[in-house]
C-alpha cells in the first residue's frame, strides 16, 4: 500500500472521529463550550512520550498509545486523590515528559555504540 495514501486515510478517519466526538459533546452539553478539553495538551504529549513516539521519524505504535494514555490518566487521578494542586500536577506531568525523552536519548545512544 502506498505510504502517502495510508497517511491520508488515517488522517481522514481521525478527523471524522474527532468531528463525531465534537457533535456528541455539543449534544451532551446542550450547547457549545471550550472547557472540556482545556489544558489536556500536556497530558496527550506525555502519553505520546511514554509511547516512544517520534514525530520526526513518524514512529509510534497503537499498543504504545493504548498503554501511554491510560497510564497518564491514572497518574493524574492519583495526583488528584493525593490533593496535589493543579500547578504541581502539570509540573509532574512535565517531568514525566522529560524523563521519557531522556530515556529515549539513552536508548538511542546505547544503540549507536553497538
Amino acid at each position: 500500500m502506498d505510504r502517502r495514501r495510508h497517511k491520508v486515510s488515517i488522517s481522514t478517519v481521525s478527523a471524522a472521529t474527532a468531528g463525531l466526538t465534537g457533535v456528541s459533546m455539543v449534544n451532551w452539553l446542550r450547547g457549545m463550550t471550550t472547557n472540556p478539553g482545556q489544558a489536556m495538551e500536556l497530558s496527550m504529549i506525555a502519553a505520546a512520550a511514554i509511547d516512544g513516539a517520534n514525530p520526526a521519524r513518524e514512529e509510534g505504535t497503537a499498543f504504545g498509545a493504548a498503554v501511554g494514555a491510560p497510564l497518564i490518566r491514572v497518574i493524574h487521578n492519583i495526583l488528584i486523590l493525593l490533593g496535589i494542586s493543579n500547578l504541581l500536577q502539570r509540573t509532574f506531568i512535565g517531568f514525566v515528559i522529560i524523563a521519557a525523552a531522556l530515556d529515549r536519548i539513552r536508548r538511542l545512544r546505547s544503540q549507536d555504540w553497538r
